[in-house]
C-alpha cells in the first residue's frame, strides 16, 4: 500500500520534512542505491586507471574524451523530457486510483431501496453486493500481480467464497473468446429487476437510480482495464530511460578530475580541485535517477511496489463493509431525539482542552474589518468624455445629484411625512453647498501653489486636480440611485 506520512506533515515545522529524509521504505534511497553504487564503482575504477595506469599518450586520449563529453553532454534535455514524462505518469496514476472502485454508494442505496427483513430480501441484497466484488476481483486478476497470485484460477474464487459452484457453471456456459467481466454485473442487474417485480423495490424510479449506481461502479472498474490495455507509449518510456542512462554514462568521463596543467590546448574544462569523490554529480544522480524511479513506480500502481495500491485489501474491505451495511446494519438506526442544541440558534460543539488552546480562525471576508470613512452624502457623478479622458464636472451638480445617507423609514411612513422630506431636502442642499465650497477652496489652494512656483495653471490641469481630489471621497462606492 502507498507509504503514508500525512500525520508527520500535518503541522509544518523546521524538522518536519527532515524526519522524512531518513525513512527507508518507499524512499529515494531505496530506489537509487543499487544503481548509484554501480555508477560509483565504475567511476572509481576509471579514475584510478587514469591516475595510476595510463601512459602519457593514453592520458591525452582519455582527457580528450572527457573534454568532448563534458562539452556536449548538455545536448540531452533531460530536465524537460523527464519533467513532462513524470507529469503524464502522475496524472495517469491518480486516474487509476480514482477508478479503483468502492462499493459504498451502491451498498447504501441497496440497503435503503431493497426492503424486507425476510430471508429472500437478505439473500438478494447480499448477492448483489457479492457480484459487485466478484466483478472487481475478475478485473484485478488480469491487471494486478498480487491478486493474480491470490486467485490464479476461477476455482480459487469458488474456494475463497466469492463465487459458488453453480455460478461458475453458469459463467462457463457462456462461450466467449474475451474476458467476461460483464457477467457478474449482468446477474446483479437481473436481481434488481427481479426485486422490482417481487415488490422489494417500491417504484421504477428507485430501480433506475439503483441501476445507475451499479452502472457507475462497473464503469469505474472497467476503466482500470482500459489503463492496463493502453499504457504510456513504449517509445516514450524508452526515450526517457535511454536519455537518463546515457547522460550518466557520459558523466563517467565528463565528471572526472583531469590534470591539465601541462596542456595549453584545452580550455573547455573548468578549473576545479581534486576532491576524489564527485559530490555534485552524486547529488545530481540522486535527483534525476530518483525522479525517474518515481515514474517507474507510478507507471503501474497495481503491482507490488511499496507505493502500489493494495488490491487484495480493497477486495476484502469492500466485501466486509458491503455485507455489514446491507445485512447486519439493515433497518437499524437510533431512535429520533432532540439534539443538544434544541433551544439555541447558535450551536457550539465542545472542544477538548488541547484543541481549545488553539486560536480560532473564523472564515470571514477579507474587507469586513477594513477601516472606512462614513460620508454623510453620496453623489451621482457626471462624466464627460473629452480628448479620450474622463473628467468630473463638479460645478454642474444639481440638488438631485447629492443624496444624503439617511436611514429611511418604511415606505408608507416616508410618503406621509412632510417633515421628513423637508429635512432630507435641507440636508441635500447643505451637502451640495459643502461640495462646491470644498471645490472652490481646493482650486484656490492650487492657484496659490502654482503662483508661488511660477507655473501657469491650465483648464485641463484644474479639472484633473478637482477630479483627483474627490476620487478618494466619491469613488469608494458605486453610483447609487435612491427613490424618494
Amino acid at each position: 500500500m502507498t507509504v503514508t506520512y500525512s500525520l508527520d506533515v500535518s503541522t509544518s515545522s523546521f524538522f518536519c520534512l527532515y524526519k522524512l529524509l531518513f525513512r527507508w521504505r518507499g524512499s529515494v534511497w531505496k530506489s537509487v542505491w543499487t544503481e548509484l553504487l554501480a555508477w560509483l564503482a565504475v567511476y572509481t575504477m576509471m579514475s584510478m586507471t587514469y591516475r595510476q595506469v595510463l601512459t602519457g599518450h593514453q592520458r591525452i586520449i582519455f582527457e580528450d574524451l572527457c573534454v568532448f563529453f563534458y562539452a556536449y553532454s548538455d545536448y540531452i534535455p533531460i530536465t524537460f523530457m523527464l519533467g513532462f514524462y513524470v507529469s503524464t505518469v502522475f496524472t495517469r496514476w491518480w486516474d487509476v486510483f480514482m477508478n479503483v472502485g468502492w462499493v459504498d454508494s451502491p451498498m447504501l442505496l441497496i440497503s435503503c431501496l431493497i426492503r424486507g427483513a425476510d430471508e429472500r430480501a437478505r439473500v438478494v441484497r447480499r448477492n448483489i453486493m457479492r457480484y459487485l466484488v466478484l466483478t472487481q476481483a475478475l478485473v484485478f486478476r488480469d491487471i494486478s500481480a498480487s491478486v493474480k497470485k491470490r486467485f490464479p484460477t476461477m476455482q480459487h474464487l469458488v474456494t475463497a467464497g466469492l463465487m459458488t459452484e453453480n455460478e461458475l457453471m453458469v459463467f462457463n456456459d457462456v462461450p466467449s473468446p474475451h474476458a467476461k467481466y460483464w457477467q457478474p454485473m449482468h446477474w446483479a442487474f437481473c436481481l434488481c429487476r427481479t426485486s422490482r417485480e417481487e415488490g422489494l423495490i417500491s417504484s421504477d424510479i428507485l430501480l433506475i437510480d439503483l441501476l445507475e449506481k451499479l452502472r457507475q461502479f462497473r464503469v469505474n472498474v472497467m476503466n482500470l482495464t482500459m489503463y492496463d490495455w493502453v499504457p504510456v507509449p513504449l517509445v516514450y518510456t524508452q526515450v526517457i530511460h535511454i536519455a537518463i542512462r546515457t547522460y550518466f554514462f557520459l558523466a563517467l568521463f565528463s565528471r572526472q578530475y583531469l590534470d591539465l596543467s601541462t596542456r595549453q590546448d584545452i580550455t573547455a574544462m573548468p578549473k576545479t580541485i581534486d576532491i576524489y569523490i564527485p559530490i555534485m554529480t552524486i547529488l545530481q544522480f540522486v535527483c534525476f535517477v530518483g525522479w525517474m524511479k518515481v515514474a517507474e513506480v507510478l507507471l503501474n500502481p497495481l503491482g507490488e511496489d511499496d507505493d502500489d495500491f493494495e488490491c487484495n485489501w480493497i477486495l476484502d474491505r469492500n466485501l466486509q463493509v458491503a455485507f455489514s451495511v446491507v445485512d447486519d446494519a439493515y433497518g437499524k438506526f437510533p431512535p429520533e431525539a432532540r439534539d443538544p442544541w434544541w433551544e439555541t440558534s447558535h450551536p457550539e460543539p465542545l472542544y477538548t482542552a488541547e484543541s481549545a488552546a488553539r486560536a480560532p480562525n473564523p472564515q470571514q471576508g477579507s474587507c469586513k474589518f477594513m477601516a472606512t470613512e462614513d460620508d454623510e452624502y453620496m453623489v451621482r457623478p457626471h462624466i464627460r468624455i473629452h480628448e479620450n479622458e474622463a473628467k468630473m464636472m463638479w460645478d454642474e451638480l444639481e440638488g438631485d445629484d447629492v443624496v444624503p445617507v439617511e436611514k429611511l423609514k418604511p415606505k408608507e411612513s416616508v410618503n406621509g411625512s412632510t417633515d421628513f422630506l423637508n429635512k432630507l431636502a435641507e440636508k441635500k442642499l447643505g451637502a451640495l453647498g459643502r461640495l462646491r465650497r470644498q471645490s472652490g477652496a481646493f482650486i484656490g489652494h492650487q492657484q496659490k501653489r502654482r503662483a508661488s512656483s511660477g507655473s501657469t495653471p491650465t483648464s485641463a490641469r484644474k479639472k484633473r486636480s478637482m477630479s483627483s481630489m474627490f476620487a478618494s471621497d466619491f469613488h469608494r462606492s458605486p453610483p447609487s440611485r435612491y427613490l424618494y
